[in-house]
């Protein structure tokens, strides 16, 4: 079915001769006509009247409408919208108005899905609360939504294979791919949990893959057609953004509004933008605006592992020290002073050998990305949060056996007694490797 879409898509990109540059399109500023200026202000307020029925369409909600209305509705426009690109290119030879069809066809598949996610979300956090039934009996009570679900996918699949194969041919499979699954995504009924910043994240990164491997490897998408492509892939993500916004009236939501935002500066604004200034300024303020945003996240945990939370917090300033060109070794020293300052907070106490656990396993982990990747300051940080962990864990074990002092000294001291042979035996590789961890980079 993929292949004959595909085969269908181009054929029809090729019939209405789609395919060819922007620029061949453009008249010199001089030769236009009055006609040509009239029918360029129409095109623009065509699209401005379209992009406007989308945001109030996604704003209206289900008050004071009908739900079939709303759920064939869309899918029909986006039919009418491709047809219109067919009829303006054949019957009045008018390239652009086609190729600005396709792009609204291909733009209205977001709105769609938004549409689509609005209605399952419904489901699962009303519905299934007030019936105290499972997801899988209440989407089963919604046929017609989910035949409303597949003729969306397919029709959205068609268009949007049809506007990039029109637009960038060479890039069209993978773009439409990418644009599908963003869409998809935007399906799962995620607001303002820690769900909701996993879904977002995931979208950022496809956006951050796409920059990297497509958009940066073909000039076409430095052209003004070029950007409104990398906007309507885009789209999928900022319309979830702007949907998890809508939950702002919880702490939790303005957490996962705030670190949705932060991952969207760090990854996708500055290849907007050229300049390493400004990539910098951006990972400074997505590194502080995630900070405090994912405290509003945690805030309301209070259960005894509350803060092995504010561990993601130290694997996000090693991805700041990676993609930062001038704060790299700034980054890794905070995020290991961060975490050693955790381990104590956690391991102090003495109280729960879960955290400790933790812990523990996140030093191992920081000790060997140190290693592996030569940083003095997760090797520094490893080896401290580890001795901490693992003196916590003996005291903690200590403390659950009943053992008379005599006994307990006895063995600590044989065990340092066999310590003391594998130093001697050992030790001189260890020492070496600590004079050459001198000379690594911070």
């Amino acid at each position: 079915m993929g292949v004959n879409v595909m085969a269908i898509s181009n054929h029809i990109g090729s019939k209405l001769n789609l395919h060819q540059l922007e620029n061949d399109t453009q008249p010199q500023v001089e030769d236009i006509a009055p006609q040509t200026r009239v029918a360029t202000l129409f095109r623009q307020v065509g699209i401005i009247a379209v992009v406007l029925s989308a945001v109030i369409y996604m704003l209206q909600g289900f008050d004071n409408v009908s739900l079939d209305f709303r759920q064939w509705t869309w899918p029909l426009l986006m039919i009418v919208m491709g047809i219109g690109g067919v009829v303006c290119r054949s019957f009045f030879d008018d390239v652009k108005s086609a190729r600005i069809f396709f792009i609204l066809s291909a733009a209205l598949v977001s709105v769609q899905f938004s549409q689509l996610g609005g209605m399952l979300h419904e489901i699962f956090h009303k519905d299934i609360l007030l019936l105290s039934q499972s997801w899988l009996s209440a989407l089963s009570g919604n046929i017609i939504l989910m035949t409303n679900i597949a003729i969306s996918f397919a029709l959205s699949m068609f268009l949007a294979y049809t506007c990039f194969s029109i637009l960038v041919r060479k890039s069209s499979l993978v773009l439409t791919n990418a644009f599908m699954l963003l869409n998809i995504l935007m399906l799962l009924p995620m607001r303002a949990s820690f769900a909701a910043i996993a879904v977002v994240l995931v979208m950022v990164l496809i956006m951050a893959w796409l920059q990297s491997k497509i958009f940066n490897n073909n000039s076409a998408f430095k052209t003004r057609e070029g950007i409104i492509l990398r906007l309507l892939v885009l789209l999928p993500l900022i319309v979830s953004m702007a949907r998890n916004s809508f939950h702002l009236d919880s702490i939790t939501g303005v957490g996962v509004a705030g670190v949705a935002l932060s991952f969207f500066i760090m990854y996708c604004l500055p290849a907007w933008f050229s300049g390493p200034l400004f990539k910098e300024v951006c990972l400074r303020f997505s590194a502080l605006l995630a900070a405090l945003s994912w405290f509003f996240v945690v805030v309301n945990i209070s259960n005894s592992i509350a803060l092995m939370y504010f561990l993601p917090l130290i694997g996000l300033s090693f991805e700041l020290s990676r993609r930062s060109t001038k704060d790299k070794p700034r980054y890794r020293a905070i995020g290991s002073i961060l975490f050693t300052g955790l381990a104590i907070f956690t391991c102090l106490p003495g109280e729960d050998l879960l955290a400790v656990t933790i812990i523990l396993m996140a030093s191992l982990t920081l000790l060997s990305v140190g290693v592996m990747l030569n940083f003095r300051a997760p090797i520094y940080a490893g080896v401290v949060c580890s001795v901490i962990a693992l003196i916590t864990l003996l005291t903690l074990s200590l403390s659950s056996v009943s053992i008379n002092i005599w006994l307990a000294l006895a063995v600590g001291g044989g065990i340092l007694v066999l310590l003391s042979s594998i130093v001697e035996k050992y030790g001189r590789i260890g020492f070496q490797y600590f004079k050459r961890v001198k000379g690594f980079e911070y």
